[in-house]
Order: structure tokens, then sequence, then C-alpha cells
């Protein structure tokens, strides 16, 4: 005696419910795929309850070793992004020609969803993981520290440019010695929003 089937071939009683319970097996449990699913075909149900598996799941012993991962990656992400925002940041701030295409180009980059520019990402370094990741979380944090990196150094006053040029500093000695340790409150409000 067979069970009846329905026109695509699945079980009645293939509820939302009994679809949840199964992936919860797999994943929650770390039962394999065929086992749950012939454990259905037979007639059983998925076992073990997915409150508990899940607190067990999130508690096991990888917890601290993905939060290292996972605090690494954007440490490490934000420190990439600053090397490479605060240096532009500067020249849009000071070459004033370019500083609509760096914000713009910035700006679009950040537009992009996380999902659909990983999806981009996979495919173009051939590798799915940590490098992806990387990359991607160093995109969405160039933004704010570009923008905030030019806005700091554009509203230094132009009194204390003009202090510092006449005490015949040169433009790079003004650059880090004025007008970055100005900034620097803004630049690090764009770092913590990165």
């Amino acid at each position: 005696a067979s069970r009846p089937r329905t026109e695509r071939g699945c079980k009645p009683n293939s509820s939302p419910a009994a679809m949840i319970a199964m992936n919860g097996a797999v994943e929650l449990e770390g039962q394999s795929f065929a086992k749950v699913a012939s454990n259905w075909l037979a007639g059983g149900q998925a076992s073990g309850g997915p409150r508990s598996a899940l607190m067990a799941k999130m508690f096991d012993q990888n917890l601290w070793k993905l939060t290292r991962e996972h605090i690494t990656l954007v440490l490490l992400s934000v420190a990439l992004a600053c090397l490479a925002g605060v240096p532009l940041g500067v020249v849009a701030a000071f070459v004033p020609r370019l500083r609509q295409p760096v914000l713009a180009l910035t700006g679009v980059l950040q537009t992009v969803p996380s999902l659909a520019l990983l999806a981009m990402l996979i495919p173009l370094l051939g590798m799915i993981g940590t490098v992806p990741a990387l990359v991607a979380l160093f995109v969405y944090a160039l933004l704010p520290i570009v923008r905030n990196t030019c806005t700091g150094i554009l509203q230094v006053p132009s009194g204390l440019r003009l202090a510092a040029q006449a005490l015949g500093l040169q433009p790079r000695q003004r650059l880090l010695n004025v007008e970055l340790p100005l900034a620097r409150p803004v630049i690090l409000a764009g770092v913590k929003t990165a």
C-alpha cells in the first residue's frame, strides 16, 4: 500500500512545519540529508527538538573560534579601508575636480546590496570564504571614511591654514601638523560609522 502522491510528486503531508523540521534535523542536529530524507519517505518524522538543538549549535565549541574570526575580519577590513580611505579623502579635499568623482564612486559602491556584492565577488575572485567577505566589508567601510576625511579637512578654518602658512610650514607639514589633527574627530566618526 503506497501513499498517494500529489501532482508534483510530494506526499500530501509535506507541510511547511514538516519541511522546517527536516531542515532543522540536518542543519541543527547534524544528520545527513540521506538519513532525514529516508526517514521522511518511510513515514517517520524529523527527530529532535529544534529549540534545544539551536541553543546547542549556537553555543558549541566553535563559538569563540568564529567570534575571533569575525572580529579579525572586521578589524582588518576597517584598517584597510582607513589605509585607502584617508588618502582618498585628502585627495578629494585638496583637488576639487576629483572630489565629486571620488565621493560618487565610493557612494555607488555603498549602494550595491551585500548579497549582490558577494554574488559578484565570488566568481570574480574564484573563491568563497574570507577573501570575498573581506573585500565586501572593505567596500562598505570606504564611503564613511572617505567622506568624513574630506569633510573634516574642508572644515579646518582658513585662518588656521593661513597662520600655518605664515609660520613657513610646507603643504605636507600643514597637512600632517595642522589639518589632519584638527580633522581627526570627524575622521574618527567616519571610522566609527564604518
